[in-house]
């Protein structure tokens, strides 16, 4: 059996770790795609890197 003291402890832990994990996850999910104005052009170097590295 889990005391009242080792309990409110546990709690306080699992409360803690939710709300360390819900600091990660929001600004993940806030972030999407960006936004473009128009067509736009790759970075500088990208031709030259996935010739090297194919996907």
């Amino acid at each position: 059996m889990i005391s009242s003291s080792m309990a409110r402890r546990l709690r306080v832990y699992v409360a803690a770790g939710l709300a360390m994990t819900a600091g990660w996850v929001a600004p993940a999910l806030a972030g999407g795609a960006m936004a473009t104005g128009g067509l736009t052009s790759q970075p500088i170097g990208h031709y030259d890197f996935c010739k090297l590295h194919p996907g």
